[in-house]
């Protein structure tokens, strides 16, 4: 790979030039397949230091983000989805700030000319968002199988204006209905703006999601703890989907009913007599959701962009 297409400040680079660059990476990663999750990090870390946007080169921007989607697809893992999305938010908010800026001069302009010059440029600016979805969207359709290591990328989804599909969600959900991390970001994904109520386009969702939650906590098959409350599976289940606002308040009441039932059985001595002391423990465990579901959008972008910039510093030896 030549070491100046990554190092040129302020690059943009040309059309030619990002699809040499990916064939690079394709050759690079055949050549040297025990180092394919190495060079797809290494690479995806990289570009996003290198992304530059001003409003002008749409058509590059564009193809930026089609060579970095086709180079991450090449290795699929927690690394790389985190180093892909720091490269989506960097470009989402750059282009959400260009195009509000458009949105003000649009407002203030009143020769038809100008006008329809930045009517022209909003136009551009809609449609890298557009791309931004279609990317995400294709990359979760195509690897449906391997979305225990893309659940972010719902999560950062919610931010766009563009929705995934109630059938699309469901199906998420049926392939991945044991993943815990997985179905919370699906779970949050179809919460409304306020974080207090379901969206009303995904009440399919709902539904199904209502459904894989009474199988993975009634029809819980035990791992090999005296309890199920003691197994990290379905306490998780459990207790955060009991504070899930998306869901009814009596289905709420009931999985907190079977909370307390299940885990007042680790308290009883020999005797039946409950010990209140490692009950109020409990009650400190399961008072309130581990994941957190009225958290604005930002803070978990945030979260995701700050892990991407911590793990590069954390072991440079390390597959990145």
């Amino acid at each position: 790979m030549e070491n100046s297409i990554l190092t040129l400040q302020e690059y943009k680079g040309e059309k030619v030039q990002w699809d040499k660059l990916l064939y690079e990476v394709e050759i690079l990663v055949a050549t040297f397949p025990n180092s394919r999750t190495r060079i797809v990090n290494y690479f995806l870390k990289t570009v996003r230091d290198f992304i530059v946007f001003d409003g002008n080169h749409f058509h590059i921007n564009l193809k930026m983000l089609e060579v970095v989607s086709n180079v991450y697809i090449l290795d699929i893992n927690s690394k790389s989805t985190t180093y892909l999305l720091a490269i989506y938010v960097k470009l989402f908010n750059k282009v959400s700030q260009f195009r509000n800026n458009l949105d003000e001069k649009a407002k203030n302009e009143t020769e038809e000319k100008n006008l329809k010059s930045i009517q022209k440029r909003i136009g551009e600016a809609n449609n890298l968002k557009e791309k931004l979805f279609q990317h995400l969207y294709t990359i979760l359709k195509n690897n449906l199988k391997n979305i225990s290591n893309m659940y972010d990328i719902i999560v950062f989804m919610k931010l766009l204006d563009k929705k995934l599909s109630p059938s699309f969600l469901c199906e998420v959900l049926e392939e991945n209905k044991k993943n815990y991390f997985v179905v919370c970001s699906v779970a949050y994904y179809i919460l409304d703006e306020s974080f207090s109520n379901l969206e009303s386009r995904f009440k399919t969702v709902l539904s199904k999601l209502y459904r894989v939650i009474r199988d993975n906590i009634f029809n819980y098959e035990i791992k090999g703890a005296t309890e199920p409350i003691l197994e990290g599976e379905f306490f998780y289940f459990l207790n955060d989907f009991s504070k899930y606002p998306g869901f009814s308040s009596q289905f709420r009441i009931d999985l907190s009913s079977k909370l307390i039932v299940e885990y007042t059985k680790t308290c009883q001595t020999k005797s039946i007599v409950i010990d209140n002391e490692r009950k109020k423990m409990w009650g400190k465990l399961t008072k309130t959701s581990y994941y957190e579901w009225n958290t604005k959008i930002e803070v978990f972008i945030r979260r995701i962009v700050k892990k991407s910039s911590n793990m590069g510093r954390i072991d440079h030896s390390s597959d990145y």
